[in-house]
């Protein structure tokens, strides 16, 4: 018998990302298009992939 806290496994999906910094932008609205996210929030999330020099941590 498991306990909620047992696991076997882990299971990690991504849906890739952008692998240079001229691809953040593009990257972000294709992966939000049709979800109505305000421009002002990718301009925010942009910066925060500028951080790690404008490509995916987990590329």
């Amino acid at each position: 018998m498991t306990t909620p806290g047992d696991f076997d496994a882990l299971l990690v999906l991504s849906f890739g990302g952008p692998e240079k910094p001229a691809d953040v932008r593009p990257f972000l609205e294709n992966v939000t298009r049709g979800r109505g996210v305000p421009p002002e929030r990718l301009d925010a999330v942009v910066e925060h992939y500028m951080h790690f020099g404008g490509v995916s941590p987990i590329n």
